[in-house]
């Protein structure tokens, strides 16, 4: 749905410097009007040349483009919008008006009129984006804004942790005992009668006795002896953030010529 954004300035230089960053927010100089006294209807939505013309001429003629082409924007649902706009800009207020084809434009040009003290709102049901802000008579609002520290959390990288596993060469030693045969042969001197047994074996023949003896063996058997195990603990600490909010704080002076001068004459008539 088509709206129309309205925002209602003080003067012609905070009117121009919302025009300048609405045109930095991406919204096309056509789609923006300017309505014054001073620059008439530059640009203003629904406003054909020959409403335009007006900003020539004074007086009358003036009023009367003001206000239809304020009458234009609220139609007949809101005459007293109407009247209020054409008036403030009859005593010297400006009037900025944005075309907007959609929602999002809208609540853009708003914050940026916004953040240029504009007289800036909303009303839907007519399609159009208007003041909020009484600025109509004497008197005018003065915006109290105050920041809100707002404090959330997010996940950050504190480090990595590398666990590689190799495999390393260690010398050790064992002692074990060995056991190793010996054939020995020594030649005894005897003298005795010859028997049966030595008749027997008194004839050629070969004895064979074989050497036993024992070698170290080296077999290897891996083992498991240590685990390491890998894992992630997860603590939580309190944290106090500290800064700074701002806010505006307005402060009343009163400048009372009547009573300065009230002042001086009773010091004059002490003397």
């Amino acid at each position: 749905m088509a709206k129309t954004v309205i925002g209602m300035f003080r003067n012609n230089t905070e009117a121009r410097e919302a025009v300048r960053e609405l045109i930095n927010s991406g919204i096309p100089r056509e789609d923006i009007g300017i309505t014054s006294n001073s620059y008439g209807l530059e640009g203003a939505t629904g406003v054909d040349a020959s409403d335009r013309s007006g900003s020539a001429h004074s007086g009358t003629g003036v009023g009367d483009s003001l206000g239809n082409f304020f009458r234009s924007l609220f139609g007949n649902s809101d005459p007293d919008q109407a009247t209020y706009y054409s008036d403030a800009v009859s005593r010297g207020g400006v009037v900025v008006t944005v075309d907007a084809d959609s929602d999002e434009i809208a609540g853009r040009a708003t914050a940026v009129m916004d953040r240029y003290s504009a007289d800036a709102g909303a009303d839907a049901s007519a399609g159009v984006h208007q003041g909020g802000t009484n600025y109509a008579g004497d008197e005018q609002a003065l915006p109290v804004i105050q920041e809100e520290l707002q404090v959330g959390k997010r996940e950050v990288e504190r480090g990595v942790v590398r666990v590689r596993s190799h495999v390393v060469e260690l010398p050790v030693e064992e002692v074990v005992r060995l056991r190793e045969e010996r054939v020995r042969v020594e030649r005894r001197p005897v003298n005795r009668l010859l028997t049966d047994a030595d008749l027997h074996a008194f004839r050629g023949g070969t004895i064979e006795i074989t050497e036993m003896a024992e070698e170290a063996v080296v077999t290897k058997q891996a083992r498991v002896v240590e685990e390491v195990v890998i894992g992630k603990e997860v603590t939580e600490r309190t944290e106090t953030v500290r800064d700074a909010v701002r806010r505006t704080d307005v402060e009343v002076e009163e400048m009372r010529p009547d009573v300065q001068s009230d002042k001086r004459a009773k010091g004059r008539a002490n003397t």
